[in-house]
C-alpha cells in the first residue's frame, strides 16, 4: 500500500471553510456594529424631531396669536432679528433650535439667513456657515403658517458623538475591507495547519497498519480534544483488529491441526480397508473407526459454526427472561448420575428466582460446557461444585474442583479457542468449549473469568441481574 498523499493547505476543506467562517464572523461582527449604530441614530433623530416638532409648534401658536411681529421679537438675538455667524454659533453649544422665518416673497425676517429647507415637511441638510461648524448635518422641519404667507424653518444639529461613531465606523468597514481577507486567510493557514498536522498522523498510522503493521498507534497529544477522541477510537479499533487477527491466526492453525488428526486417520482406514477389502470382520471394524473420525470433525466443525453464530450476535434479538436458578437445577439434577458414574462427589449451592435476561439454550451450553470440563478434566475422586449466587448486580455462577488447578502461566489464555493444556491433549475433545462458554457470556453483557482459587480450577460467570421492575416490556 503506498503512502498516503500529503495535502497541501490551500486544497484543504479546513483552510477554505475557516477562512469563509473568519470572513462570515467579521462581517456579521461590523454588521452588528452598524445595527447598533444606526439604532442609536434613529433614537437620536426621534428626540431631535420631537424638540423640533414641539418648538416650531409653540413659535405657529405665537404667530396665529400675537402675529409675526411678536415671534421677530422673540428670536432678537442681542436686539438683532437677524443672527450673525457667531451668534450662530453660541446658539449651538447653547442646544438652541435655529431658526429662520421667512415672508412669501423668501425674505428672512428673523433668526439665521442661511438655513434653507428644499421642501415643507422634514427634510436634512448641511449647515453653511464661515466657522467651525461647516458642513455639519442638519435635521430641518420647514412648516408654513395658514393664511400668513410666513413659513418657520427649525433646525438642531445631529450630535457630535453621532458622527464621530459614523466617521469610527466608515473608517473600520474601509479597514476591514482592505485587511480582512489577509487577516482571515492566515487565521484560516493556522487552524488548518494544525488541523492537517492531526490528520496527516491519523492517515499515515492508519497506512502503515494496511500496509500489515497492526503494532502501530496514533499518538495521543492529551489535550481532550476531538483529535484525541478520534485517535483513541482509532487506536481501539486497532487493538481490537490486531486481536482479532492473532484469533483468526490462532484459530486457523487450531482448526489445520484439529481437522487434520481426524482426517488424517479417516485416509488410513480408507487404505486399511482397501488393503482389507475381502476380510469383512476387518473391513467393519475399520467402518466403524471411520464414523468416528467423521463425528469427531463434525463435532469440531459444528463448534466453530456454534461459535461463530453466538460472536456475531444474532441471537441477541431473541433474548427474553431466562430463570438461571431453574436451569441451574435441572442441569444438576441431569449431571449428577454422571459424575457419580465417574467416581466424583458433585455438590450444588444454588440460590432460588435469580433472573437474567438472555438465550436459554445458549445460557444452557454454557452450564453444559462448564459441568462437561469438569466431569472430563478433573481427577478421581473429585469434589466438584457448582454454586449461583448474587454478587451486587450480577448473578454469580461459579464451577470448580479441588484438584491442581490451572497454572497461573496459562491464565486467561484458557478461553482462547483450541487452546488446551498438556495433560488433556490425549483426551477427548477440540479445545473450543471454554471459548464457547466465553462468548456466550460476553453476548449476555457478562464476563468468563478464571476465579482465583488453591487448590482447583474455578471458571466464574458473571451476568447482568435482571431485577423486578426492570423486566422489558
Amino acid at each position: 500500500m503506498s503512502s498516503p498523499l500529503p495535502i497541501k493547505w490551500w486544497r484543504s476543506s479546513t483552510f477554505w471553510r475557516s477562512l469563509l467562517t473568519n470572513l462570515t464572523q467579521l462581517g456579521l461582527l461590523l454588521l452588528l456594529l452598524w445595527v447598533l449604530f444606526f439604532a442609536y441614530r434613529w433614537q437620536q433623530l426621534t428626540d431631535i424631531e420631537h424638540s423640533l416638532q414641539d418648538t416650531v409648534d409653540e413659535w405657529q401658536s405665537l404667530v396665529q396669536e400675537e402675529g409675526v411681529e411678536a415671534l421677530v421679537d422673540d428670536l432678537r438675538w442681542d436686539g438683532e432679528a437677524l443672527w450673525r455667524s457667531q451668534w450662530l454659533s453660541e446658539a449651538i453649544e447653547e442646544e438652541h433650535v435655529i431658526v429662520r422665518v421667512v415672508d412669501e416673497e423668501d425674505r428672512t425676517l428673523a433668526g439665521y439667513a442661511e438655513l434653507y429647507a428644499e421642501e415643507d415637511g422634514w427634510n436634512d441638510g448641511l449647515l453653511e456657515q464661515e466657522g467651525g461648524w461647516d458642513g455639519h448635518p442638519l435635521r430641518l422641519l420647514s412648516e408654513p403658517i395658514d393664511d400668513t404667507g410666513i413659513n418657520i424653518i427649525g433646525a438642531r444639529l445631529l450630535p457630535a458623538e453621532l458622527m464621530a461613531w459614523q466617521n469610527v465606523l466608515q473608517a473600520l468597514s474601509l479597514l476591514l475591507a482592505i485587511f480582512a481577507l489577509p487577516l482571515a486567510a492566515i487565521a484560516a493557514w493556522w487552524s488548518s495547519r494544525v488541523v492537517l498536522r492531526r490528520l496527516q498522523a491519523l492517515s499515515q498510522a492508519v497506512s502503515q497498519v494496511g500496509d500489515g503493521q497492526l503494532q502501530q498507534r496514533v499518538e495521543l497529544h492529551g489535550h481532550g480534544d476531538e483529535f484525541d477522541a478520534s485517535a483513541q477510537a482509532i487506536n481501539d479499533m486497532l487493538q481490537r483488529i490486531q486481536l482479532l487477527t492473532r484469533n483468526l491466526e490462532s484459530v486457523s492453525v487450531g482448526a489445520a491441526h484439529d481437522l487434520k488428526t481426524p482426517v488424517s486417520n479417516l485416509a488410513g482406514r480408507l487404505q486399511l480397508m482397501q488393503r482389507d477389502i475381502h476380510n469383512v470382520d476387518a473391513l467393519q471394524e475399520h467402518i466403524e473407526r471411520s464414523h468416528d473420525h467423521i463425528d469427531t470433525l463434525l463435532k469440531t466443525l459444528s463448534a466453530l459454526l456454534r461459535l461463530g453464530e453466538v460472536e456475531a450476535g444474532r441471537r441477541r434479538a431473541a433474548f427474553q427472561t431466562v430463570d438461571m436458578s431453574a436451569l441451574a437445577e435441572d442441569l444438576a439434577d441431569s449431571m449428577s448420575p454422571l459424575f457419580e458414574e465417574a467416581d466424583k462427589h458433585f455438590q450444588c449451592d444454588i440460590a432460588a428466582q435469580l433472573q437474567v435476561r438472555g438465550d436459554g439454550d445458549l445460557l444452557t451450553q454454557l452450564l453444559i460446557n462448564l459441568l462437561e470440563n469438569a466431569l472430563e478434566h478433573s481427577r478421581d475422586g473429585a469434589q466438584v461444585f457448582l454454586r449461583l449466587a448474587v454478587t451486587g448486580r450480577c448473578v454469580c455462577l461459579d464451577v470448580g474442583d479441588d484438584g491442581p488447578g490451572i497454572p497461573e502461566s496459562v491464565g486467561e489464555r484458557i478461553f482462547e479457542r483450541f487452546h488446551r493444556l498438556d495433560h488433556s491433549r490425549h483426551s477427548a475433545g477440540n479445545g473450543l468449549g471454554l471459548a464457547l462458554v466465553k462468548s456466550i457470556a460476553e453476548l449476555h453483557d457478562g464476563h468468563a473469568s478464571l476465579a482465583a482459587s488453591k487448590p482447583g480450577a474455578v471458571f466464574r460467570i458473571e451476568l447482568p441481574l435482571l431485577e423486578e421492575g426492570n423486566e422489558p416490556a
